[in-house]
């Protein structure tokens, strides 16, 4: 009961931690597709999508765009150089164009692995938070136990510890707006801020 205990606890910091950082965590795997642009992700640890890259000729990685399932058809032209892909649901991915087959190296987020004995370890991040790992058991334990107060207490302390452990992991360039991306090429006179707007005082 207590692995299970701490479990919980583990998945939780690591949620938390993938939400704020998309270095954490990650693992990366290969997946072919055919002509249709259809493939499957079959790692059991797979989370959620962090960079797709395509390759055509398997030495040549190209970074690829994410787009909606529901933004294009299949009369849509894409061109092979600049590839994008869709998620079809919790693992299917679609690549576009269709023209050939080819391979998508996709870099994701992964689940964590559950402790099942006395040598299983918490990843070398989350060895520094091990104190909310204990308020965190006791506030489970004492809410068993039916002691509203003391579950209350120890489960606050988990909070602050993890919102601690949130603000540490963050990695500092999310704090704040720095850049914005562009994913697709833009051309013409409505780029020209100067041309849409040289009479307002800036």
């Amino acid at each position: 009961m207590i692995v299970d205990w701490i479990n919980e606890w583990y998945e939780l910091m690591t949620n938390e931690a993938i939400k704020v950082n998309q270095g954490y965590m990650l693992g990366t795997a290969q997946y072919g597709f055919g002509t249709t642009g259809l493939g499957t992700v079959t790692d059991a640890s797979f989370k959620q999508p962090i960079k797709v890259e395509v390759t055509y000729d398997g030495s040549l990685y190209t970074n690829s765009i994410k787009i909606d399932a529901r933004q294009y058809n299949e009369n849509d032209y894409f061109d092979l150089s600049q590839p994008r892909h869709a998620w079809l649901g919790e693992t299917v991915f679609e690549v576009l164009p269709h023209q050939q087959a080819g391979t998508a190296k996709i870099t994701y987020a992964t689940r964590f692995t559950p402790l099942v004995n006395d040598s299983d370890e918490v990843t070398q991040t989350l060895k520094a938070y091990t104190t909310s790992c204990v308020e965190y058991c006791l506030s489970v334990a004492y809410g068993l136990d039916q002691k509203d107060t003391q579950q209350q207490e120890h489960f606050q302390k988990f909070i602050s510890m993890q919102s601690t452990f949130i603000s540490e992991i963050t990695p500092r360039d999310l704090t704040g707006a720095e850049t914005i991306d562009i994913v697709d090429s833009v051309s013409g006179l409505q780029d020209d801020v100067a041309n849409e707007y040289s009479d307002y005082v800036w």
